[in-house]
C-alpha cells in the first residue's frame, strides 16, 4: 500500500538528486483571487499557464534561453488560498540582487501573480522539503509542465509530455 508519507519521501529524494541548485532563490506567489479560490483541475491548469509567462519572461531577461534555468515548482491548493513555490537557480552572470530586481520585473508583467516574497536559500534539503509539503497521491502539487531540472552531468533533461526523462525510483 502507498501512503502518502512514503510519496512525499520518495518525491523529497527524486528533487534531491536529480537538482543541481549551486546558488538559487526561493519565492512564494499569491495569485489573483479569480485564480485562488477554486481547487479543481482547470484552475490547476490556469495556474501553469502563468507560470509558464512568468518563467518565460524571466528567462528572457535574465538572458537564459539558450541555457535554461532549473527550478521546481510547486503549486499548493490545500490551502484557504492557491498559491505557488518556486526555487529558481541564479545564473551564473547575475547577483543574487540583480536576480532578486529581475524577478520582481517579471512579476509586474506577468497578469494573475499578486503578492510575492523572495528568500534567498543556502539549505537545499529544507527547501525541498517546504516545497513538496502537499504532495499526496490524490492530487498533482509539483508542476512538472514548467520544473526543469538539470542532470547530475549538468546536461538538460529532455522532456516528453511536460515530464521528465529521469524516473523516480
Amino acid at each position: 500500500m502507498i501512503t502518502s508519507k512514503r510519496i512525499k519521501k520518495e518525491t523529497i529524494r527524486w528533487i534531491d538528486n536529480i537538482t543541481i541548485f549551486s546558488r538559487s532563490v526561493f519565492l512564494t506567489y499569491h495569485l489573483w483571487e479569480n485564480l485562488s479560490e477554486d481547487k479543481d483541475e482547470k484552475t490547476f491548469y490556469k495556474i501553469q499557464k502563468v507560470n509558464k509567462r512568468f518563467l518565460n519572461n524571466l528567462e528572457r531577461i535574465c538572458n537564459a534561453s539558450k541555457r535554461r534555468l532549473e527550478r521546481v515548482i510547486a503549486i499548493h491548493r490545500n490551502t484557504t488560498r492557491n498559491h505557488c513555490h518556486l526555487a529558481i537557480e541564479v545564473p551564473i552572470h547575475l547577483s543574487n540582487k540583480m536576480m532578486v530586481e529581475n524577478i520582481k520585473q517579471c512579476v509586474t508583467k506577468t497578469h494573475g501573480i499578486g503578492e510575492l516574497k523572495i528568500i534567498d536559500t543556502y539549505d537545499k534539503k529544507g527547501l525541498i522539503d517546504y516545497i513538496s509539503k502537499e504532495v499526496n497521491i490524490s492530487r498533482d502539487t509539483i508542476d512538472f509542465e514548467n520544473s526543469f531540472f538539470k542532470n547530475n552531468k549538468n546536461r538538460i533533461s529532455k522532456y516528453r509530455n511536460g515530464h521528465s526523462n529521469i524516473r523516480m525510483h
